[in-house]
């Protein structure tokens, strides 16, 4: 896996997909009770700092080259995107898991997801790096908040971090 990811799965029921609704395959057998998992995941399609920075190359692979979010005893925020346009429609997701690479200096980090009445709701709190330069890597279940498909077609995250001196979020790739 390579990136800041979002992994997004919907399990597909065969009548859903091809053939006669009864047999999935057409090889003459009824196979309705077989499912098959459909799995979108890639890095963001864009990601910015929260002056509108654009730092989606930053967070594409895990290079030690980070998106850098500094701030004064402030809250502040590094703002995610993605776009599963090829998910079908109307269906329940079964994963939903958002993979991190990071490391805090003097901060704590929440993920907030956006909503439809554009606020923001507490959907992870990954653990913050022992140690200052030391990356680690987190895996948020945002099944909670990504729930169906098409829910999962536009996401918004953002990156809450809360300072508790001067401080700085380092968000890098994931091999």
């Amino acid at each position: 896996m390579a990136a800041t990811q979002l992994a997004i799965t919907k399990r597909m029921h065969p009548a859903a997909r091809t053939c006669n609704t009864i047999d999935d395959d057409c090889d003459g057998i009824i196979d309705n009770n077989i499912y098959r998992d459909i799995t979108a995941s890639k890095t963001p399609d864009q990601a910015n700092l929260e002056d509108a920075t654009d730092v989606t190359e930053e967070v594409e692979l895990s290079d030690d080259i980070y998106a850098i979010q500094p701030a004064d005893n402030l809250i502040r925020y590094i703002y995610l995107q993605w776009y599963f346009d090829d998910l079908p429609s109307g269906a329940s997701t079964t994963l939903a898991d958002l993979i991190l690479e990071h490391h805090e200096n003097s901060a704590s980090l929440k993920v907030q997801g956006k909503l439809a009445d554009n606020t923001w709701t507490d959907v992870c709190n990954p653990p913050e790096s022992p140690f200052n330069d030391t990356d680690i890597t987190s895996t948020c279940n945002l099944l909670p908040y990504l729930d169906t498909t098409d829910k999962a077609q536009d996401v918004n995250l953002r990156l809450k971090m809360v300072c508790l001196d001067d401080c700085e979020e380092y968000l890098d790739g994931q091999n």
